[in-house]
């Protein structure tokens, strides 16, 4: 066998998502739009998905952006950050 084949052969681990290496940024919408009026998370950035939390389990309600956070709802208790 070549050695080349060898080391095809030893890389067969299982791959893993990048998004599984990082947990989650999760923070209460209060400090969302701190954050948000004090320039540190702008539209260009990433993302937001709005939660509530209901027990042990955040559910989501949608995505939202810096620039709209002034329409979030206000069952919305939690925002979980993505950057882009």
């Amino acid at each position: 066998m070549k050695e080349w084949e060898l080391k095809e052969m030893s890389s067969s681990e299982p791959e893993i998502e990048t998004e599984d290496l990082w947990p989650p940024c999760i923070m209460t919408v209060e400090e969302f739009i701190e954050d948000c009026d004090q320039g540190a998370l702008i539209d260009y950035d990433g993302h937001a998905e709005m939660l509530t939390k209901e027990g042990d389990v955040f559910v989501p309600h949608g995505r939202t952006w810096p620039s709209e956070r002034h329409k979030i709802p206000k069952l919305i208790t939690h925002i979980e950050w993505f950057n882009r």
